[in-house]
Order: structure tokens, then C-alpha cells, then sequence
């Protein structure tokens, strides 16, 4: 045997494929796993971390459907959940219980009579003076009939007087007294028959005075008491309407309830919003202004991501809706400052929807 000569190539050993895969896991796989978490939080810190993470909330519109007036609710129109459309009737009200009404029947027969009342007393005072200028006129016929027979009577004395006085039995004086009597009981006749007419058309034109007086009082009386009749009508039943499209959201009543004056009754919320509010908790870590450039990001099982910007921002530190508080400090108050987000129209988002707001810095 040589010793110098060369040895044969020795067969390398085979190692089973557990082996291969335990070196692995024990050499390479430390090393990949720490280079994909290393990759993965950088993702994530580049797609969730970068900018100030906001919870934010869609601006939910409401508008109540309150009364006025108290009084018994008689009727619902409408069902919770129920599509409504502006002025659409919600409810009916009857604000005017039976005894208000009876009451008010009362005051208006009171004042019935009292207005009966005085249309008498007026009425015995015009009779009152109807009647006087009635005697007034009798009076002036009978005196205007006596200065008639004295005329006739004048008139004969001085047709006796002239016959005398042509065959000169009586002197010039006694002529003269007969006519002067004459003419005087002329001028009489003529003055109270003016009389007369003039107390005649007085008292056609007051007694058709009184009776238009009292026709017109008597339909005065009647549309009073029709117009308060449909006051009462109109004032004992109210329609609660709705104030705004949308639809109704909570419904706070029952029919034959009372309700008290300033009651809500129900609670109208529209189907759209059109802004995201949000805040920066204390210590403010921020201090946002119109134009800031935000990322709005939903929390639905399929993620809308849209870009928008700040509209509007609040002055005074606010008390954050329970909402939008943090888990485990729900009791807690809490204040941060208020800003606005307008809503991107390729985000479809329900009013009162919970949503995160990231606001980056410009250029990022």
C-alpha cells in the first residue's frame, strides 16, 4: 500500500430533511421574521402613524318637533324609522282641554249678554228720541193746522173789512189791521209747515237710522260669536309637522298623553351630512386652522380612505361627545378643541358614524 498516494474522495454523509429544516428554523427563520416585522411596522407606521390620529364623528343633523302650547296628544301620523318629507304631519294636538272650552262658552255668553244689554239701553234711548220728534211733529201739524183756520178766518175778516172799507163805513186803520193780520197769519202757515216737513224727513231718516243701527249691530253680534266659535275650533287642535326631510329617528309620545308646553315629540334626522367633527384632546398636541390637508378613514369591514381639508375651527375648549371618548373613560369629562371636516364626496358615510381623522403636516 502507498502511503503518498492520494486518498479517495470521501462520500459526504447525508443529512435526513428534519435536520435541514431545524437548522433553518433555528439560523434563517429568526433572521426573516425579524426583518418582516421590521418591514411591517414601517408600513404601518408609514400608513397609520404618520400625522395626528383623530377619532372623528359624522356630523349627525336632528331637528325636534316640539309644541308650543301643552295640551293632549290625540294622534301620531307617522312610525319610527318612517321616510318623511318637510311640512308632512307628525302629530295632532288638542291644546284646549273641555273645560277651557267651557269656560270660554261661559265668558262668551257673558259677554253676550252684556252686548244684549247695552244694545237695549241704546235702543230705548233711540226709541226715546223717536218718540219725542214723533210728538214734536204732531205738535208742529196741530199748530200748523190751527194757524191754517185762523188764516181762513183771517181771510174772510178782510174780505169783510175791504167791502166796508170800499163803501167807506170803516176808516183806513181797521183795513189796515185786517190785512196786517192776514199777512201775518201767511207767513206763519208758510213757517210751520217748513217745520212740519223739516220734523217729518228728521223722523224718517232717524227711524231709518235706528233700524240700520240695529241690523248692523245684530250681524256684528253674529260674526263675533262665528269668529270666536272658529278661534276656538282653530286653537283646539295643532299639527305638529316635520321641519326637515329625513327620517324620523325617535318618536318620545304616546296618543292621549298630556303634554307639556316645550315637549319634544318627536326627532327628525336627515339621511345626509355634509362634515366630520372632531378634536385634539388636551394637552393639545395640535392647533389645526382652516386648509390643514387631512385623511379621513372609515372603520367598516371595506376601508374608504378620502383626502379633505379643515374647514372650520372652534374658539373655546368644548366637552367632547361621549362618543368620541376613549374606552375606559366614559364617565370621564373631557374637553378638546372643535374643528370641522368637509365630508369627500367618494366617502359613503352614515350621520353618527365613528371614523378617523389623521392630520398630516403639508407635504406629507
Amino acid at each position: 500500500m502507498n502511503l503518498n498516494s492520494e486518498m479517495d474522495p470521501l462520500e459526504p454523509i447525508p443529512s435526513p430533511p428534519g435536520h435541514l429544516l431545524r437548522e433553518f428554523c433555528h439560523r434563517a427563520l429568526p433572521v426573516l421574521a425579524f426583518v418582516a416585522a421590521g418591514a411591517g411596522a414601517a408600513y404601518l407606521w408609514n400608513q397609520r402613524f404618520t400625522g395626528t390620529f383623530l377619532p372623528g364623528e359624522v356630523e349627525p343633523i336632528q331637528a325636534n318637533v316640539a309644541t308650543l302650547e301643552g295640551g293632549t296628544l290625540t294622534q301620531l301620523h307617522v312610525e319610527r324609522w318612517q321616510q318623511v318629507t318637510n311640512g308632512q304631519p307628525i302629530a295632532t294636538l288638542q291644546v284646549v282641554d273641555p273645560d277651557a272650552v267651557g269656560r270660554s262658552v261661559e265668558i262668551l255668553r257673558s259677554e253676550l249678554y252684556l252686548l244684549r244689554s247695552r244694545m237695549s239701553l241704546d235702543e230705548s234711548r233711540n226709541d226715546q228720541n223717536l218718540e219725542g220728534l214723533r210728538v214734536r211733529w204732531l205738535e208742529a201739524r196741530v199748530e200748523l193746522a190751527t194757524s191754517r183756520v185762523q188764516l181762513e178766518n183771517a181771510k174772510r175778516d178782510l174780505e169783510r173789512v175791504k167791502q166796508l172799507f170800499e163803501a167807506r163805513v170803516v176808516a183806513n186803520s181797521e183795513f189796515d189791521d185786517a190785512q196786517a193780520v192776514h199777512d201775518a197769519l201767511v207767513v206763519e202757515v208758510e213757517e210751520r209747515s217748513r217745520l212740519a216737513d223739516g220734523l217729518e224727513i228728521s223722523l224718517k231718516r232717524l227711524d231709518a237710522a235706528n233700524r240700520k243701527e240695529r241690523d248692523d249691530a245684530l250681524d256684528v253680534l253674529g260674526q263675533s260669536l262665528s269668529a270666536q266659535e272658529t278661534q276656538l275650533q282653530h286653537e283646539g287642535t295643532v299639527y305638529l309637522r316635520a321641519p326637515i326631510d329625513g327620517v324620523v329617528h325617535t318618536i318620545a309620545g304616546t296618543p292621549g298623553e298630556r303634554i307639556a308646553p316645550g315637549a319634544v315629540i318627536a326627532v327628525v334626522s336627515s339621511p345626509n351630512s355634509t362634515r366630520i367633527i372632531a378634536y385634539v384632546r388636551q394637552p393639545l398636541s395640535l392647533e389645526p386652522h382652516p386648509g390643514m390637508p387631512v385623511e379621513i378613514r372609515t372603520r367598516g369591514v371595506i376601508r374608504q380612505i378620502g383626502q379633505s381639508e379643515i374647514s372650520n375651527v372652534g374658539r373655546d375648549l368644548e366637552l367632547i361627545s361621549s362618543t368620541l371618548r376613549l374606552r375606559g373613560f366614559d364617565n370621564e369629562l373631557d374637553r378638546g378643541l372643535a374643528f370641522s371636516v368637509s365630508i369627500p364626496p367618494e366617502l359613503q358615510v352614515h350621520p353618527g358614524e365613528l371614523v378617523d381623522v389623521i392630520v398630516r403636516a403639508p407635504g406629507k
